[in-house]
């Protein structure tokens, strides 16, 4: 876990794809146990499940927090994610819809590609970034948040994420975290009118290691276009 961004209300942490953000039924200690030894009132106002990596907002009081969730529930918030796999999507680049139910027994998610029961529609927008000879890693926007979004999509397309065995992988990556990271988090800070913008890339890992250098110098590329 690392901070990488504070100010008077708001906290972001990068975290690894091993930390879980509350407690958990592990014996791990959680980022909110680890945080509130500093930040007594902390809580986190968005969700990263414990094998995905990257960015977490807090809020450091009550106020914040209320604040927080009601900027993510009007939509004034970005979050992008990386994600490898093995298989490639159809298309370089689009957007996937499906209707997606979460099943609190196996807390699983589940797709289908039209409305059924109570589930509701989930949508996330790709790109094909880079590839090698077997893996591809793609930029991927959530249009919407749902349960384990991404993972359930890209396993429902054929994509599963690269050690996610709970959605289809072939086998476990060391460690128990899987290939998604959450690396960019935009969101609009209410107490001071003002846009708040957080890049976190996935360090010390070989298979990331492929990719990143060419996902940031693509990147920088990109903003001086903009």
């Amino acid at each position: 876990m690392k901070i990488v961004y504070e100010d008077q209300w708001f906290l972001v942490v990068a975290k690894t794809n091993q930390e879980s953000v509350q407690p958990d039924l592990t014996k791990t200690v959680s980022l909110v146990e680890l945080l509130r030894s500093n930040y007594p009132l902390i809580a986190p106002i968005n969700r990263v499940d414990k094998v995905v990596g990257g960015l977490v907002l807090f809020g450091k009081n009550p106020e914040a927090q209320n604040k927080g969730r009601e900027v993510f529930t009007q939509n004034n918030t970005s979050k992008k994610y990386l994600a490898i796999t093995s298989n490639k999507l159809q298309n370089d680049s689009g957007v996937l819809e499906h209707y997606i139910k979460r099943d609190g027994r196996y807390k699983k998610s589940f797709v289908k590609d039209e409305k059924w029961s109570d589930a509701k529609l989930s949508r996330l927008r790709y790109r094909l970034l880079d590839q090698s000879d077997t893996l591809y890693c793609w930029d991927i926007e959530l249009l919407t948040g749902r349960f384990h979004q991404i993972r359930s999509q890209l396993a429902h397309m054929g994509c599963p994420i690269r050690g996610d065995r709970k959605y289809g992988y072939q086998r476990y990556n060391k460690g128990g975290g899987i290939h998604l990271h959450s690396y960019y988090l935009s969101f609009h800070n209410p107490f001071v009118n003002k846009q708040i913008t957080i890049f976190d890339y996935p360090l010390d890992d070989a298979i990331w290691d492929l990719f990143i250098k060419n996902i940031v110098r693509k990147k920088e590329v990109e903003s001086e276009k903009v």
